[in-house]
């Protein structure tokens, strides 16, 4: 028994190293979040965000333990999980947001309205 926690003990370096490294000069999106609310939903709490990105007013669904500040976030774009056939007049956006931090978080783009 011994053996096998020390086994675990000089594997866990190794472990924490295969976590992926966030590169900050992949997130070269600026995302200004103009608004943003909090909403109980099925799978616990989603962060609901209205924001500016490249000119264009967005809002934008993530899942987050509470309100997002208001203000300039960097961001890459995403892959989205699910993928809608093609069809030249549907869109399916998701951004990473990069945090201080070096945390990141995901959200999708939900819907487009007119820049105010």
């Amino acid at each position: 028994m011994k053996k096998l926690a020390l086994a675990l003990l000089l594997m866990q370096p190794m472990f924490l190293s295969a976590a992926p490294k966030v590169n900050p000069a992949d997130y070269t999106t600026t995302v200004h979040v103009i608004s943003s609310h909090w909403s109980l939903g099925n799978n616990g709490g989603v962060q609901i965000l209205q924001a500016l990105i490249d000119g264009q007013q967005v809002e934008l669904l993530g899942h987050g333990e509470g309100v997002l500040k208001l203000g300039n976030y960097k961001a890459a774009p995403l892959q989205p999980a699910y993928h809608p056939r093609p069809n030249g007049h549907d869109d399916n956006v998701a951004y990473q947001f990069l945090f201080p931090t070096g945390e990141t978080r995901n959200f999708d783009v939900t819907g487009y309205s007119t820049t105010p």
